[in-house]
C-alpha cells in the first residue's frame, strides 16, 4: 500500500510539474512586456497570480486589470481600470492578456480598437486551471471530488488495460484521442491534445458523428439550461418527435423552462438519472458541477432509471451528468438492447470513463461501433459516441 501510495503521488507531481512548464512555456512571451489583464474575477485574478508565480512576468509589469467594476480601485495592488482609462497610445511594448471564460464580446471590443491581445484558445492557462487551482489551494473542500490530481493518483493506481481499450475502437481519431488522453494523464503536457482538437468543433451533434434524422426521440441527461436541446434542435433544423430533457439542478432547471418555454413535444424533468427510481441525495447550486452526492448531499432529489421511464422508442441518448453516465447506461439497458439509440457520453468526470463505459455498452449491444472524440483542449470534452 506504501509503494502504491508514493507511486500515486509521484505520478501527481510529474502532472503537476507538466502543467507548470506547459503555463511557462505559453506564455513566456510576456517576459519584459507590459501586461494588462482583462478581467478581474476569479479567473483573472488567478491569472495574475500563476503568471508572476511560475515567472512569466514580475508584478511591476502588471499595469492594471481591465474591467468595469464599480468600486474596486485595486487588487493585490495593481489598479483596475475601465477599458477606456487604459492609455495604450504610442506604446507597442503592452499585451492585453484576456482572463475570461466568456469572452467574445472583450475579444470583439480589442479587435475593434486593433488592441494587441493574448488568448490562448487551444491549449493555455484555461485548461491547466483545476490542477492550478488545486496548487494554490482555491478550490473549496467540497469540490476535492473532482479535483483533477485527485484523479490523476487514480489513474495510476488503476492500471487500466491498454490493449483492451484500444480494441473498442474501429478508427484512427478514437485512438489517438485515447493515447493522447492517457499520455496527458502521465505527463500533464496540455500540448498532447493539439493533434486530437480542432479550433471548431461541434459537440454531440456534429459532423462525422452520429447523423442526425428527422423523425428522432431526444432524451437529454443533464439538460443544464437547455443548451444543448437547443443544439440538437439546430442540427436536426427543427424536425423531430420528442425530447425529454432531465435537470435535477433547480436553479438550472428554472432557466431551462425559461429557454425551452415555447418549444412543442418537450417535457422537461425536474430528476437525476441513475440505475435506480426513487430519490437520492445531491448537491446541487454548483452550476455545471452539480451531481448526485451520497456522502455529503444536503438535498433530496429525485431519480430516474430510463427503462422504467420509457415504454416507446428512444433513438438519441446524451449523457453529461457529473460521473453517473455508467449508472444510468446500467438504467436503460432494456432501452439499448430494443432500439439501440445513438449515444453520445461524456467520458470525462471518472478516469475509468473511458475503459469502462466502452466496455459496457459492448457487453450489451456488441454490434455498437464506438467513437471517441475530444472537443476541448483540457481534461473535459472528451465524449463516447455509439451507433449501430
Amino acid at each position: 500500500m506504501q509503494m502504491n501510495m508514493t507511486a500515486s503521488q509521484k505520478a501527481k507531481k510529474t502532472f503537476l510539474n507538466g502543467c507548470i512548464q506547459h503555463i511557462r512555456d505559453t506564455y513566456s512571451f510576456l517576459k519584459g512586456k507590459k501586461v494588462y489583464i482583462y478581467g478581474s474575477g476569479e479567473l483573472g485574478t488567478f491569472l495574475c497570480k500563476v503568471l508572476v508565480a511560475y515567472g512569466c512576468v514580475c508584478k511591476k509589469d502588471i499595469k492594471a486589470f481591465i474591467d468595469n467594476v464599480e468600486n474596486r480601485s485595486n487588487i493585490y495592488g495593481i489598479p483596475v481600470l475601465s477599458l477606456d482609462e487604459c492609455d495604450f497610445r504610442g506604446d507597442n511594448d503592452y499585451c492585453v492578456v484576456v482572463g475570461l471564460l466568456e469572452a467574445e464580446g472583450a475579444l470583439k471590443e480589442l479587435k475593434r480598437r486593433q488592441l494587441n491581445f493574448f488568448i490562448d484558445t487551444r491549449s493555455g492557462l484555461l485548461n491547466v486551471s483545476g490542477p492550478m487551482l488545486w496548487a494554490f489551494s482555491e478550490i473549496p473542500e467540497k469540490m476535492s471530488p473532482s479535483n483533477m490530481l485527485a484523479k490523476i493518483g487514480r489513474f495510476h493506481e488503476l492500471c487500466l488495460p491498454l490493449q483492451e481499450m484500444e480494441g473498442f475502437y474501429e478508427d484512427e481519431q478514437s485512438l489517438a484521442v485515447l493515447h493522447n488522453r492517457i499520455e496527458l494523464y502521465q505527463t500533464g503536457q496540455f500540448g498532447l491534445l493539439d493533434s486530437i482538437c480542432p479550433v471548431e468543433t461541434q459537440e454531440y451533434f456534429g459532423p462525422g458523428l452520429p447523423e442526425i434524422g428527422e423523425h428522432e426521440v431526444y432524451v437529454d441527461c443533464g439538460a443544464f439550461t437547455g443548451d444543448t436541446v437547443q443544439a440538437f434542435i439546430a442540427a436536426a433544423k427543427g424536425k423531430y418527435d420528442r425530447i425529454v430533457a432531465f435537470e435535477p439542478d433547480a436553479e438550472n432547471f428554472s432557466i431551462m423552462e425559461r429557454n425551452l418555454a415555447e418549444l412543442r413535444n418537450v417535457d422537461l424533468v425536474k430528476a437525476a438519472t441513475g440505475n435506480c427510481s426513487g430519490e437520492v441525495l445531491f448537491s446541487d447550486g454548483h452550476e455545471m458541477v452539480s451531481a448526485i452526492d451520497l456522502e455529503n448531499g444536503s438535498k433530496k432529489c429525485r431519480i430516474i432509471r430510463l427503462d422504467d421511464y420509457f415504454n416507446d422508442p428512444v433513438t438519441f441518448v446524451k449523457m453529461d451528468i457529473e460521473g453517473a453516465e455508467l449508472d444510468t447506461l446500467h438504467g436503460m439497458t432494456r432501452i439499448m438492447q430494443k432500439y439501440h439509440p445513438k449515444l453520445a457520453i461524456c467520458a470525462y468526470h471518472k478516469v475509468e470513463d473511458l475503459y469502462t463505459l466502452p466496455k459496457f455498452i459492448k457487453s450489451v449491444v456488441p454490434e455498437y461501433h464506438l467513437k471517441l472524440r475530444q472537443h476541448r483542449p483540457c481534461l473535459y470534452g472528451t465524449v463516447l459516441y455509439a451507433e449501430v
